[in-house]
């Protein structure tokens, strides 16, 4: 059952597009936003910025709003990025300390459905989600803008 309960946790962190336990994250740009737009940071809520760095210069006195996407703001204009790959940096760590009750129960009932489902493996029986799991869901899941 620990595997459906893991593989269930996984499907609603595609689906919310939120990392559900906290853990170090990398984000790598090849450039950086015009002036003082923000970066927006996927994961979810963002606990804290490790480091900020454009071309190996360390960019200090940027600030995390928000969380649907969590948006970083510099202190001023961004630097220019010259670098050839990926020369913006982004370090930081996301996610839940604790797991929302609502997606806790959403992963429990994707588990059971797994655990229902285990002998029919068609593509429609692994990429349903059980409608009120769905719900439940949709609730944390975060939009682009």
């Amino acid at each position: 059952m620990q595997s459906f309960l893991t593989a269930a946790q996984d499907r609603v962190e595609r689906i919310s597009h939120r990392l559900l336990t906290a853990r170090a994250c990398v984000l790598r740009l090849m450039m950086t936003p015009g002036g003082s737009d923000p970066i927006e940071l996927p994961g979810g809520i963002v606990a804290s910025i490790t480091s900020v760095t454009v071309d190996g210069v360390a960019v200090t006195g940027c600030t995390c709003y928000g969380d649907s996407p969590a948006r970083l703001y510099p202190a001023a204009a961004w630097p220019v990025a010259i670098g050839t790959v990926y020369p913006v940096v982004v370090t930081y760590v996301a996610g839940y300390a604790t797991i929302p009750q609502s997606l806790r129960v959403a992963i429990k009932m994707l588990a059971g459905e797994m655990n229902n489902r285990r002998e029919v493996a068609t593509e429609d029986a692994v990429h349903l989600a059980p409608f009120t799991a769905d719900s439940l869901i949709e609730l944390y899941r975060i939009e682009s803008i």
